[in-house]
This record gives structure tokens, C-alpha cells and sequence, in this order.
């Protein structure tokens, strides 16, 4: 009811928006690197341990820091950072897995690149995100905090999906794009490695897949825009917070390979689980 009346009076959605006032929103951004990890180590990472139901999911894995799970090798001669699932007990949990976070926040604002392989198989969620660490949360909990899910997979669906959470506390929760906007349009061979990307602004977001930065400018295959005049942040009493919130305070990167959870089981994918899967990120780039 709180984001229904939110949505009538202020017209924060774009299909209540104007297309003239969406575009006198864009402007074109320069970028320059500003960070780059080719995982020769793990000093910019923090390796995550926790359960799978206090990811909000109800995934079925328990995430682990034994190098087993997470860890570096190389590649056909690159540095890869690994994140695996394993059929292994892990206190009442039959799976374990890797994620990581950023040990500092970046941002706001900027393009952030990701090329990782993303495996497919039954019962597996992939994911590469964005989110404000727990200390940082100026907003409130997930998602009034604001949540930008730059590549989201599941089991051994083709797509590629994206979204930007934001809103109240569930279940005043809102997101954008809706289905089906909220996936690359073209095939993808997951036998191969690609770039996940987003170009995080104060007038917009945009999501990218395999695109790279050419003299200053984001080139590749574009997904959806989202304005800024879309996404807002309701307090817990259900008021309106300013203009920008909640992608305007600094969010922190996450990569994980998730198993099981909602999405999967409502697609009655899990039926069998793979014993072994990984995950393999090659390099992160933070442009400004």
C-alpha cells in the first residue's frame, strides 16, 4: 500500500514518468580506472562464512573459507579466484560454497566490470552484486538500502539476468526492471568467460554484458536503463527519504555461487544437485 501511494503521488516509476524527462536525465560520462584486481592475492577481499538461510534465499549451502571453497589458481596463465561448490557436510548443511565481498566499499558512482565464467547446471545461483556492508547501512536493512544485482543465474537457464532492489522493508520492497527487461536479449555461451557491468550514476543505472572501456567510454552489449527518477527509499515508518537514496553512499562488491534457495525450487530445478561446481572470476575494474 506504502509504495502504491508513493508510486501514485510521486510518480517515481518510469511508466508513470515522462520519456522527455527520462532523457534530460542522461548525460554521458569519461572514464578512467581507478581499480583493478587481477587476483595475484586476496588482500582486497574478504571471504564470507554463513549459513544459507541468512542469505534471505533459503539456499541450501553453507558458505566456508576453506580452500577448498574459495581460492587461487591460474588459468591458461591467468590468476583466477575460484569459488566452489562442494557436496560436503558443513554442520546441518550437505553444501558448502565461496563468496566473497570487497573489504572497503567503492563508489558511489562509477562503472564496475566483472569478467568471471559462470557455471550452469541444476540447482546453482550464481550471482555477482552490489550492497552496502551491514555497518554501512545508512537506509535500513535490505532492500530500503538499496541492492544492485549485476549478474544473477540460475540452474541451466541461458539468461543473464540484472535488477536494482530498493524501496521500504519487504514487503513495502520495489525493483527494477520488471520481467522480461530484466535480462541481456541476446544468446550467451556460458562455455566462456564474460563481462558483467554497470554503470552506476546519479541520473541513472545501466547494466552491461561484455563490454569494455574505449577511449573513456563504456562500448559492448547494453542492457537496461534505469532513471533515477525510479528508485527511491522509504524509512521504516514508510517516509519518503531525499531525492537519490538509496545509490548514493559508497556499496560494496559480492561474488558468490550459491546452491539451491526460492528461485531455483520454484523453477523445480533441484532435483539433483551437482557434486562439485565452480565459479571463476578473473579480473574486477572500477572505473570513475
Amino acid at each position: 500500500m506504502i509504495v502504491a501511494l508513493v508510486h501514485l503521488l510521486l510518480g517515481l516509476k518510469s511508466s508513470l514518468g515522462s520519456e522527455d524527462r527520462f532523457l534530460r536525465n542522461l548525460k554521458e560520462y569519461t572514464y578512467t580506472l581507478e581499480f583493478q584486481d587481477l587476483f595475484e592475492n586476496l588482500d582486497n577481499w574478504v571471504i564470507d562464512v554463513m549459513p544459507g538461510i541468512s542469505s534471505g534465499n533459503n539456499e541450501i549451502q553453507h558458505y566456508s573459507d576453506s580452500p577448498d571453497n574459495v581460492f587461487l589458481t591460474k588459468i591458461d596463465n591467468q590468476n583466477v579466484l575460484v569459488l566452489r561448490s562442494l557436496e560436503r557436510k558443513y554442520g546441518n548443511y550437505n553444501y558448502t560454497s565461496g563468496k566473497v565481498y570487497s573489504k572497503l566499499p567503492f563508489g558511489p558512482y562509477g562503472f564496475y566490470n566483472i569478467k568471471a565464467k559462470v557455471p550452469k547446471d541444476n540447482c546453482l545461483f550464481p550471482a555477482i552484486w552490489m550492497l552496502p556492508l551491514e555497518e554501512r547501512y545508512q537506509y535500513g536493512r535490505s532492500p530500503s538500502c538499496g541492492e544492485m544485482d549485476i549478474m544473477e543465474s540460475i540452474c541451466k537457464d541461458k539468461r543473464a539476468f540484472y535488477v536494482a532492489h530498493y524501496g521500504g522493508i519487504y514487503p513495502n520492497n520495489d525493483k527494477s526492471p520488471d520481467f522480461p527487461n530484466n535480462f541481456f536479449q541476446v544468446e550467451i555461451n556460458w562455455d566462456y568467460p564474460h563481462y558483467f557491468g554497470v554503470e552506476w550514476q546519479p541520473e541513472y543505472m545501466k547494466f552491461w554484458l561484455d563490454a569494455r572501456v574505449v577511449n573513456g567510454k563504456v562500448e559492448g552489449i547494453e542492457g537496461a536503463r534505469i532513471s533515477s527518477e525510479e528508485w527511491y527509499s522509504l524509512t521504516n515508518e514508510g517516509e519518503l527519504r531525499h531525492k537519490g537514496a538509496p545509490f548514493d553512499v559508497p556499496f560494496n562488491l559480492i561474488m558468490n555461487l550459491a546452491v539451491g534457495g526460492n528461485w531455483a525450487n520454484s523453477l523445480n530445478c533441484c532435483t539433483s544437485v551437482p557434486s562439485q561446481a565452480e565459479m571463476h572470476i578473473y579480473q574486477v575494474e572500477v572505473w570513475k
